[in-house]
């Protein structure tokens, strides 16, 4: 998608439950290539600026692509067994709605959400169409350099 070279992924699970290492994966093929930091100082002024220019433009395409809500990207077959109900994604690109039946938008898995236990917390954890409707539904975590705090919504608004 888009012609970005990505590696091949062999095999993944998103199930820790069901998997043969009790934990989610993605097994994929090793990345042609060498580390990039490992020859930049080497490299010529023209060098780094294609290189510069060429990850702008990878930054630029995937930066144009707009999603109906915030969440994060599943097989629609596995958000289907994992959470009971899914919907194709729909995405706008470059001017273009599209729609990828094969795959939908579910609950975010940043580990802040899901660990120490607040995975019994009943906090939003997406997908939603727009962050006002988050805050009216559901405690919020939010991150700050003190620590995690659960903001409650107000009501009546």
């Amino acid at each position: 998608m888009f012609s970005i070279p990505v590696p091949r992924v062999f095999s993944w699970s998103c199930d820790a439950e069901s998997s043969p290492v009790q934990a989610e994966y993605i097994l994929e093929e090793r990345a042609q290539g060498v580390r990039l930091g490992s020859v930049w100082p080497k490299l010529a002024w023209k060098t780094k600026l294609a290189i510069v220019e060429r990850v702008a433009d990878f930054d630029r395409l995937l930066s144009s692509v707009q999603f109906g809500a915030l969440g994060c990207i599943y097989f629609k077959s596995d958000l289907q067994r994992l959470t009971g109900s899914s919907a194709a994604l729909e995405y706008t690109a470059e001017g273009k709605d599209v729609i990828l039946d094969e795959y939908a938008m579910g609950p975010l898995t940043k580990a802040e959400l899901w660990a120490s236990g607040r995975e019994q917390m009943d906090l939003e954890r997406g997908p939603c169409k727009f962050i006002y409707e988050t805050l009216r539904r559901r405690p919020v975590l939010m991150r700050s350099r003190a620590g995690f705090s659960v903001i409650y919504p107000r009501l009546g608004r």
